[in-house]
């Protein structure tokens, strides 16, 4: 009897489990619920029904056999399952690093966030338009200008002249090429010469007209004929392709063999070399030209008359193909814009310069055209001169309007303004200091109203020498020496400003030519501005 109850109380639990079984059970646990008493059964599926081995499932054990894992990753011990976890991470890091963090090395090929800066250039004088042109590097841009050798030899004397570019990251120099001549002109925005998808520059000086590759300053032509290169020409303008080799033509001014400047000449854009001239003789001098529409514009100018002049872009082709055909030019009826007016959302700045400076003035008026062209603004300075103004805009958004108060078009304009400075003498000769101060005045304005404000002023020192021709800086170099473009993309602007001036000593009068270039941001400053 003893032996039956101890039977009955004691089953001996199996030792090992097949595949099966072992699959069969786990299936069977995935109904089970927590709390839930789980009956042991034998293994001829019949029921124990003197007496049966009841437990209840842990809680963590149910969470184990979650439905909502996958079958491989219930059974996966909680190592296997955290190594399986950091695998997946290591290849997305991987996938992350090649496509953003190896490209975006020291070679500067990520995406450039210009911030505000400042830097200086000794030995030169920065001068003529800014142009933003393409870096080394994908979605870099340099800024490309020109630079003119100091005049004080004493102290500068191994400062030379040329064409420069600077990162528009850190102002650092990115190329410069020098020139024997000091250049008088450089644009980088007509013509892309050797067809690698970035416009290249066209740089001119007395000696010439050169074409530029903008990713290097490496030299890729220089304009020629058959024996020489072609100098004392005007900046070229671009006309269409005219010899059928898939690139624009370049049409310009030089000088005729009895000195007159009246012989236009056309070179080809791809190689430099000259397609064709032929002299106007009703003209003294010719300037002023353009093409428009098919049809070249000009000035001509003589003892009798200043009239405009055009010629048709087909006699143009025609003389190229055949150098005997007489191109002929056509009196017109026509009015040049002078920019002295200029109109933005409803508004009209005029600005005027009158006199030779320093003994000029310049007047500034603001119009609102929508009332009546009501004057909000008149005022003159004596002894100054005002640079061309770039207008503005802003979008117009609620952050705008509340940290602007409204003010969300204008115009950024620069002012010189002459002070009295005795001579200093330099080199053994009597060299006239000039003292000014630049301004750079910002004309904002609204619906209701308009402020004016200074936003920056600095002394400079110019010096003109007794020869009479030159200044340095000069004065007529720096109608763009202002620049207002987004460099870096992000949809705001940023405004770019240069100078120069000579750093001269109290005691030895000796003076130095220094430059300097800056970018600001200019919706972030104009912020800060109006909170002042």
């Amino acid at each position: 009897m003893s032996a039956n109850n101890s039977q009955g109380i004691y089953t001996q639990l199996p030792q090992s489990l097949s595949d099966s079984d072992s699959e069969h059970e786990i299936n069977d646990l995935k109904e089970v619920q927590p709390g839930q008493r789980l009956h042991r059964t034998h293994t001829n599926g019949q029921p124990n029904h003197h007496h049966h081995l009841q437990f209840n499932l842990p809680q963590h054990v149910v969470h184990r056999v979650d439905k909502k894992w996958p079958k491989g990753f219930r059974t996966m011990s909680p190592a296997r399952r955290l190594a399986f976890i950091a695998s997946i991470l290591v290849c997305i890091l991987v996938i992350v690093i090649f496509l953003w963090v190896l490209p975006c090395s020291a070679h500067g090929t990520c995406p450039t966030r210009i911030g505000s800066w400042k830097v200086e250039h000794e030995g030169i004088e920065l001068r003529g338009r800014i142009n933003v042109i393409n870096g080394r590097y994908k979605k870099s841009v340099n800024l490309a200008l020109l630079a003119k050798k100091s005049l004080n030899s004493n102290y500068d004397g191994s400062s030379t002249s040329g064409a420069i570019a600077l990162k528009s990251a850190t102002g650092q120099i990115s190329w410069f090429l020098p020139q024997v001549r000091t250049p008088s002109e450089m644009v980088c925005d007509l013509i892309d010469v050797n067809e690698d998808s970035v416009d290249d520059c066209l740089l001119l000086s007395e000696m010439g007209l050169q074409a530029l590759d903008a990713l290097s300053g490496v030299v890729i032509w220089h304009g020629h004929n058959t024996k020489m290169i072609i100098s004392n020409m005007d900046f070229p303008i671009l006309l269409p392709d005219l010899n059928k080799d898939n690139l624009n033509e370049l049409l310009s001014v030089t000088d005729s063999h009895n000195a007159q400047h009246n012989k236009l000449i056309i070179i080809c854009g791809r190689t430099g070399s000259l397609l064709t001239s032929f002299t106007l003789h009703m003209c003294d001098d010719i300037n002023d030209y353009k093409y428009d529409d098919k049809l070249v514009l000009f000035n001509c100018f003589n003892a009798s008359h200043n009239n405009y002049y055009k010629i048709h872009v087909g006699d143009l082709q025609k003389k190229i193909v055949n150098q005997t055909f007489p191109v002929q030019a056509t009196k017109i009826q026509y009015e040049p814009q002078h920019e002295t007016e200029y109109i933005l959302s409803g508004h009209k700045l005029e600005v005027q310069n009158v006199g030779k400076c320093p003994d000029c003035h310049t007047n500034i008026g603001l119009v609102h055209l929508a009332k009546d062209n009501k004057r909000l603004l008149g005022w003159s300075r004596p002894r100054a001169y005002a640079m061309r103004p770039i207008p503005y805009s802003f979008k117009n958004t609620r952050k705008n309007a509340m940290y602007l108060k409204g003010h969300l078009n204008g115009f950024v304009m620069k002012l010189w303004q002459w002070t009295e400075a005795p001579s200093v003498s330099l080199n053994g000769s009597t060299i006239k200091r000039n003292a000014l101060l630049e301004k750079v005045l910002l004309i904002s304005f609204s619906d209701t109203d308009f402020q004016v404000i200074n936003v920056s002023m600095v002394s400079i020192t110019q010096l003109c020498f007794p020869t009479g021709l030159d200044c340095q800086p000069a004065l007529m170099q720096r109608n763009d020496s202002l620049l207002l473009t987004d460099l870096d993309m992000d949809g705001a602007q940023e405004l770019i400003n240069y100078s120069s001036s000579y750093k001269c000593g109290e005691e030895d009068a000796t003076c130095h030519l220094v430059s300097r270039m800056e970018v600001v941001q200019l919706e972030t400053e104009m912020a800060k501005l109006y909170a002042k």
